[in-house]
């Protein structure tokens, strides 16, 4: 829904924090892929806070082993691939639709 649309009572409202990671408001530049976003946590200083396991008392249970994997993972492709990059334009590349959990259906990438 748009910005200033009117609800009527009883509606249905339901927050996705696939849109909250892509709000301007929040995010410096939100449609850059900006691996310390997923780096950063509760207790970090920043403005800029990753939503992808939940935030405050709504976070998944999971969240601290996943979060561990995943910035092991990201900061040891990184290191041993330091020329990783895209090998097509971020625009073109195909998204799940209609999932829970939204993402890529292919990553297309290319390292020398």
């Amino acid at each position: 829904m748009p910005s200033g649309t009117h609800l009527n009572p009883g509606g249905v409202v339901i927050a996705s924090t696939d849109a909250a990671n892509y709000d301007p408001r929040a995010f410096t530049d939100p449609h850059t892929m900006d691996f310390a976003r997923f780096t950063r946590t509760a207790t970090d200083t920043a403005t800029e806070r990753h939503l992808s396991f939940g935030y405050g008392i709504h976070h998944c249970i999971g969240r601290h082993l996943r979060h561990t994997e995943v910035v092991t993972a990201i900061a040891l492709l990184l290191r041993e691939l330091p020329a990783l990059r895209l090998a097509a334009d971020a625009a073109d590349i195909p998204r799940k639709i209609g999932h829970a959990i939204a993402g890529p259906t292919h990553l297309p990438v290319a390292w020398s």
